[in-house]
């Protein structure tokens, strides 16, 4: 993605045809991003609707932060043509999406750490408290309503934090 978008940048210093400009920066690009582009260019020179090219170029970088450079582009397009500038404010944008990404991957991989942690201090503590009663520790919870209770909120409360932790999504 950023090397697309220093492709534009760097040869949109030279043409200020958008096609032209993705079309020479696709020469270098690899899949899937190649066969978009291409797509791209193609529409746009065969049926000369460049903001109908654009919008269905957006529609497949859907949840992409590519698709919001095309939308840029696209503005870019009508109005000015400084792709670079564009371009460039663009690439700090995506740095700081990227940078804030690696953030949230370290910190639910703290969080798992941490969580397993606590798991196996809570394994600790149940062995040592059967050590020192005369009885089980879940048979004593096992006897209650209250004690009961307990342990399903514990077991709830531990499948939903594994659940969360490997397989929900952290914004």
């Amino acid at each position: 993605m950023l090397s697309f978008m220093n492709l534009i940048e760097n040869f949109s210093a030279a043409d200020d045809d958008i096609v032209n400009i993705c079309d020479r920066a696709n020469q270098f690009m690899e899949e899937p991003l190649r066969g978009i582009i291409n797509d791209f260019v193609m529409e746009a020179r065969l049926y000369g609707e460049l903001d109908a090219a654009f919008d269905k170029t957006a529609a497949r970088l859907k949840g992409t932060k590519l698709r919001e450079v095309f939308q840029n582009l696209k503005i870019c397009s009508r109005h000015t043509t400084d792709y670079g500038e564009v371009i460039s404010d663009a690439r700090g944008s995506i740095k700081e999406y990227l940078k804030s990404k690696s953030v949230r991957k370290a910190v639910r991989n703290s969080a798992r750490v941490d969580f397993a942690a606590l798991v196996i201090a809570g394994g600790f503590i149940v062995k040592i408290l059967n050590e020192f009663l005369s009885q089980d520790v879940f048979s004593i919870l096992l006897a209650s309503f209250i004690g009961i209770a307990i342990v399903l909120y514990c077991a709830v409360i531990l499948l939903w934090g594994i659940y969360y932790l490997f397989w929900g999504k952290i914004e």
